[in-house]
């Protein structure tokens, strides 16, 4: 029986067991079907394509424990990047041969734990990373990884790791001083990469790192290509790709590959019930209100501008006769009430669709529904238990145990969070002082404004995760063209009492690649207008505050 028929016929299983019980917190939750088919027609086209590159999983991407005991039996290796990530796939009885432990910049006890367990290669990009190695893991052979870059890719990792190609000879150089042992380059051009371009340059550039360490006595014969590899163009990046490692490295060369998303993707369908529908009058779209949205499994249509086209799974109800036929448009939201939880802007369905049914979701495997109410589940807004937000070691691992957990998800045990509890949780992270407060550590503030004249909402999330969020979503402005590199825009949105929607506002544009005037909400309107045609200004921009908000006064 062909896979999507299976699929689809687990989906009606599963709806029709939750519909026989109307009233049990289930019903209203979305749920997943995975489907390891899919995962081995992807591994087949790999091997097609790329047959002379052995993959390593990239298990931050998902690393559902299903998962990654089907990859095993493939036969792909794991690109680890931490000692979770690492202690899980050894957990599963993988050899440790199979990892490579491909982050730059490590800590100490992951690297430690990468040594005393066997794995037997890690990547770096600067010096002192080499001063690390030497003192915790001088068994660890190394990798060199190079900075490369495309910049068409969703998720661009250049600005971050990879050593700029006039650093490399002091960096081998150094790694020869310290006597540890480099055996090859790595590179990746970014996550959800477009550009096949980008694969000719950093090959290039890797063929010049071999030959400079080759001259400083480094047997160089490992080549790793990295990751970003999508579905949709994957024989088009991988022909450029084959082509220019056949042209510039000889067959002894051993290739390795970090591909993600490409394996993880199709291997979830998601189930996500409509529980409301709001028709608009005079608009060609109506608006659906889903069980899950942006802060569930859906987070990828932000960070990722990743387009989902849901297909409807209709219920039989008892005024199913006045259903609409024909072609009906929806924007599709999450169930929150931020007005950012938007799935989709404009799905086409086959017909009219109401309040209780459902619609499947195809390619849902880029990440874990489990690892985030992992997470959750050990923090103050949802557990009251909790007297701190997690650190990163407890997150991490959070994470590896939820991981290794094969039970269905239970949503239900998740409590919602009211606004006036929140409140509560919010003041007191706020007013205690203590260094294990990880509320308080590195934090981005705003407010909210309240709302239909409510209290304002103070809240702070993490400083870098805010200003990462802010450049990835001015690149979907950009891509929107919303903004553009020659706009000019002048923006009055309100700034003072803690407020943030100007620099916010100011940020997101300038990330769209546009010159920006933050004027704020104080000018006047003729001063608006002057500025306006002084400075040739084409947008303007701004939220209607001319003065303080009510509860600032």
């Amino acid at each position: 029986m062909p896979s999507d028929t299976v699929i689809d016929s687990l989906l009606a299983d599963r709806i029709q067991r939750l519909n026989n019980n109307p009233r049990g917190v289930e019903h209203d939750l979305p749920f997943l079907v995975a489907d390891t088919g899919r995962v081995f027609e992807q591994h087949q086209r790999w091997l097609r394509c790329l047959g002379t590159i052995k993959p390593f999983y990239a298990v931050k991407c998902n690393s559902d424990i299903r998962l990654l005991r089907y990859l095993a039996q493939l036969g792909v290796g794991f690109d680890c990047a931490s000692w979770g990530e690492m202690k899980l796939v050894l957990d599963l009885g993988i050899d440790p041969s199979r990892i490579i432990f491909a982050h730059p910049c490590k800590a100490v006890s992951a690297l430690q734990f990468a040594s005393r367990h066997g794995i037997p290669r890690t990547t770096f990009d600067n010096a002192d990373e080499l001063d690390k190695i030497k003192e915790h893991a001088l068994n660890l052979r190394l990798l060199l990884r190079i900075h490369a870059d495309d910049d068409t890719a969703l998720v661009s990792l250049g600005n971050k790791f990879g050593a700029p190609l006039d650093t490399t000879t002091a960096l081998l150089q150094r790694a020869k001083d310290l006597g540890l042992t480099v055996e090859g380059v790595s590179f990746h051009i970014g996550s959800g990469a477009s550009n096949a371009d980008a694969f000719v340059t950093a090959v290039q550039d890797a063929k010049r790192v071999f030959r400079k360490g080759k001259q400083l006595g480094f047997n160089m014969h490992v080549l790793d290509v990295g990751g970003g590899f999508q579905d949709s163009n994957f024989e088009i990046m991988a022909l450029t790709l084959r082509r220019v490692v056949e042209k510039e490295f000889p067959k002894s060369t051993q290739l390795i590959a970090e591909p993600g998303r490409f394996y993880a993707r199709r291997f979830y369908t998601m189930g996500c019930k409509v529980i409301s529908r709001r028709k608009q009058i005079g608009q060609k779209t109506d608006m659906l209100y889903l069980n899950d949205g942006i802060y569930g499994c859906f987070m990828n249509a932000i960070l990722e501008n990743e387009f989902y086209a849901p297909t409807l799974i209709r219920q039989e109800t008892d005024d199913d006769s006045e259903r609409e036929a024909g072609e009906h448009r929806y924007s599709v939201w999450g169930p929150s009430c931020d007005g950012l939880d938007c799935i989709a802007k404009d799905a086409s369905m086959t017909c009219e669709v109401k309040a209780g049914d459902w619609l499947k979701f195809e390619n849902m495997g880029g990440f874990s529904l489990a690892e985030i109410l992992a997470v959750a589940k050990i923090h103050p807004f949802y557990n009251p238990n909790a007297q701190y937000p997690p650190g990163a070691e407890t997150i991490e691992s959070a994470v590896h145990q939820a991981a290794k957990q094969s039970t269905d998800i239970d949503l239900s045990s998740v409590p919602l969070i009211s606004k006036k509890d929140l409140y509560k949780v919010i003041a007191r992270l706020t007013d205690d002082t203590s260094r294990q407060n990880e509320y308080r550590r590195s934090s981005y503030i705003s407010i909210t404004g309240g709302g239909s004249g409510g209290l304002p909402l103070m809240f702070m999330t993490d400083a870098r995760e805010n200003r990462k969020h802010r450049a990835v979503f001015g690149k979907f402005i950009g891509t929107c063209r919303v903004a553009e590199p020659y706009d000019w825009i002048l923006t009055t949105h309100c700034s003072g009492y803690f407020y943030r929607s100007l620099d916010l506002t100011s940020e997101l544009m300038e990330n769209a690649g546009a010159t920006v005037l933050s004027a704020g909400n104080y000018m006047t309107p003729a001063e608006v207008v002057r500025a306006l045609a002084h400075y040739h200004v084409n947008v303007l921009a701004g939220d209607g505050i001319t003065s303080p908000p009510p509860w600032a006064r």
